[in-house]
């Protein structure tokens, strides 16, 4: 299985709402409105400085997700980046995609941060 990673484009826009609409069934147990979640999504895909996803492919087809978003803090006088809206292929767990989304993303930024959050969700039982 070839990984690859790389920015996220306006094509991608279906698979990161379907995703996005996953994840929140898994961790959530309910479907937010997909209008929604599609106008958010198509927000951040045509304004980066709302946030960057990426997405990582085996063989040349989506299978994960993630969204940067950066925040600046005032009391530590620096950025950071935030890991939100992940989310792998059910199938395809258990690869290492998110490794793979995760060590590229340095590298997607001319300037990295001075930390990185994860904002984590515990599945619902």
């Amino acid at each position: 299985m070839k990984v690859t990673v790389r920015p996220a484009t306006l094509a991608d826009r279906d698979f990161i709402v379907d995703g996005n609409i996953g994840m929140a069934m898994e961790t959530e147990g309910r479907a937010p409105e997909r209008a929604l979640v599609t106008a958010g999504v198509q927000g951040a895909l045509e304004d980066p400085t709302k946030g960057r996803f990426f997405l990582a492919e085996c063989d040349g087809a989506p299978a994960a997700q993630l969204l940067v978003q950066r925040e600046w803090s005032d009391w530590r006088n620096g950025w950071f980046w935030w890991i939100a809206s992940v989310h792998v292929i059910p199938s395809l767990r258990g690869r290492g995609l998110y490794r793979h989304l995760l060590r590229a993303r340095p590298r997607a930024s001319r300037r990295g941060p001075n930390r990185v959050r994860c904002a984590t969700v515990r599945r619902r039982p």
